[in-house]
């Protein structure tokens, strides 16, 4: 989806700067697939401090910022359940 008029993200991001959420296909051509579901990424300038101080304020980091695609990326659970992921973009990396 689109916002006319909104410039967010960054320049150099792979997808256009007014764009506010994809909907991307729930199957990955396995035999089973991901039921529909919301996913929330927030982009970060460092996927491991952010993580860490996400621990540290009392939520939990579910999965270890790890390297994916031109991103580093990390999954956290805020202190209240709510599940997102964060990503910081790699760039020449």
């Amino acid at each position: 989806w689109r916002r006319p008029g909104y410039v967010g993200g960054e320049p150099d991001q792979p997808v256009p700067r007014d764009v506010v959420a994809v909907m991307v296909p729930v199957s990955n051509g396995s035999a089973t697939s991901t039921p529909p579901h919301w996913s929330v990424d927030f982009w970060v300038s460092d996927a491991d401090s952010t993580a860490q101080r996400a621990a540290d304020q009392g939520g939990k980091v579910l999965v270890a910022p790890h390297h994916e695609q031109g991103f580093k990326r990390a999954i956290i659970a805020d202190p209240q359940g709510s599940v997102f992921s964060i990503s910081q973009l790699m760039i020449g990396g």
